[in-house]
């Protein structure tokens, strides 16, 4: 599934850790190959806002989304269907991606993708989703030079071979040739400082929309 994560998801999931948001963030982190964010450089900079963090933190969240995101470069604008301008950019991006989903909690403010096929659809219905969808098993030979290099990388990351595999196949199917800011930032992408910022997320209770029931 291809999924496009709106800046309201973002701000819950490091406004408190018991939350949806947090939970379908560190499950994405994971990288689950059954579902793949995808960004353009626009929407990185909106996900630039401090939220109260500081620049170092933001820059390390954002770095390791940026590594396991597919770069979807927009070449067009809509610019006709939403009621609120500020989310058209959203829309764009979904469309150019040949997303399944938006994530987000203004739900309301999206009325009209269904017209491109996208649905709309909280964090707690996607992250309920993870949870009941198993995935699917594919067996294949590798030479043993790229195994032990596999090997070697999932232990120093404390990923799973699985985890690591998938993390490859994702990054080779969403490569683009050409550098980007997206690019750029995934490069320095950290699983482990990805980590220490969200196990610094206040552990509060969410807002109502973020509840997970």
């Amino acid at each position: 599934m291809q999924v496009i994560i709106d800046t309201s998801v973002i701000v819950a999931a490091i406004r408190s850790k018991r939350g949806a948001a947090y939970r379908l963030l560190l499950q994405l982190a994971a990288v689950d190959a059954r579902w793949q964010i995808n960004l353009s450089t626009a929407f990185v900079l909106e996900h630039g806002a401090k939220f109260g963090y500081t620049d170092e933190q933001i820059d390390n969240f954002l770095d390791f989304i940026c590594s396991i995101a597919n770069e979807v470069p927009v070449h067009f604008r809509w610019r006709l269907l939403l009621r609120d301008a500020d989310d058209e950019f959203v829309l764009e991006l979904a469309t150019a991606a040949g997303a399944d989903y938006i994530v987000t909690f203004n739900v309301r403010n999206f009325v009209g993708a269904e017209t491109f096929g996208i649905k709309v659809a909280c964090a707690a219905r996607i992250f309920t989703s993870f949870r009941r969808n198993k995935m699917s098993e594919i067996q294949t030979q590798i030479p043993d030079a790229i195994y032990k290099q596999i090997i070697a990388f999932a232990e120093r990351e404390k990923l799973s071979l699985e985890q690591v595999v998938s993390l490859a196949l994702a990054h080779s199917l969403g490569t683009w040739t050409s550098e980007s800011l997206i690019a750029e930032r995934a490069k320095h992408g950290s699983r482990k400082k990805f980590l220490e910022f969200m196990s610094q997320v206040p552990d509060i209770e969410p807002d109502e929309h973020d509840r997970l029931s």
